[in-house]
């Protein structure tokens, strides 16, 4: 665990080129910005400037992502697996007193699938 603070977090990572992609638009690809896992459950983690959310190519990305983690949820179910979770956050909502938990609490998006 890196932090005290987050003792429910295993491990994360931010993804390198090619490491871990969602195709968002026909053969268009993105990384995530961070993958976290927890005790719990498995983070997509999509960090975006507020005034950036409800851009259509963010929104692209956000509904494939969130397709994505529906066929990893039942791939999941069916190996005994963690659930994924997808959040989009805004920037501005990281800071000091902000936990993982509260983060994905407040901007988790339902999956598509």
């Amino acid at each position: 665990v890196d932090s005290p603070n987050e003792p429910s977090v295993l491990k994360w990572m931010k993804p390198g080129a090619q490491q871990f992609r969602i195709e968002y638009a026909s053969g268009q690809d993105y990384e995530p910005d961070f993958v976290v896992e927890t005790r719990t459950d498995k983070i997509i983690a999509e960090i975006k400037r507020r005034d950036e959310l409800q851009d259509d190519v963010v929104q692209a990305k956000a509904r494939a992502a969130s397709k994505w983690i529906g066929y990893a949820n039942a791939h999941a179910r069916q190996c005994n697996g963690k659930p994924w979770v997808y959040a989009l956050i805004p920037h501005d909502a990281v800071g000091d007193g902000a936990t993982l938990q509260g983060l994905v609490a407040s901007h988790a998006m339902q999956s598509l699938v």
